[in-house]
């Protein structure tokens, strides 16, 4: 699952990369703030997802036993996440951004943006995988009876 995890992350970087590129030069060459969001909305999609990457890579070298240098963004990550009141926290972080993206996804379908949509739509299945994993650590998940 983590494999997964990581491997949604940096395609998300990946093919956001080029439209994050494409922004900026929209946005240079013309005064639309239109295109500045979108500039800045890509870029942030690339540094989330590579952050996403480096902290699903960072925390199962830090499960190995394999860390030399302990980073202190991923490590506070990981304190409020194993801890329970962390793990709701995250999970209603995570939930609302869900939300936030339904919404994105909704506003591309409706103004005919479908790049904006599908974009939001890779971002809710990557925050869908996050959300699984949280339950799991939690012990919020269904037992066979």
């Amino acid at each position: 699952m983590q494999r997964l995890v990581f491997l949604l992350a940096f395609a998300a970087a990946v093919l956001a990369l080029p439209e994050a590129w494409s922004g900026w030069r929209m946005a240079i060459h013309q005064a639309d703030p239109g295109a500045w969001a979108r500039a800045v909305g890509w870029s942030a999609l690339v540094v989330g997802a590579l952050l996403g990457a480096g902290l699903v890579m960072y925390a199962a070298d830090r499960r190995a036993g394999r860390v030399r240098r302990r980073i202190g963004l991923y490590e506070r990550i990981l304190s409020r996440v194993v801890g329970e009141r962390g793990s709701a926290h995250a999970i209603i972080l995570l939930a609302l951004a869900s939300l936030a993206c339904v919404g994105v996804v909704v506003y591309g379908e409706l103004t005919d943006h479908r790049l904006v949509g599908a974009g939001a739509m890779g971002v809710l299945l990557m925050l869908y995988s996050f959300l699984v994993l949280l339950f799991r650590k939690a012990g919020i998940t269904a037992r066979e009876e």
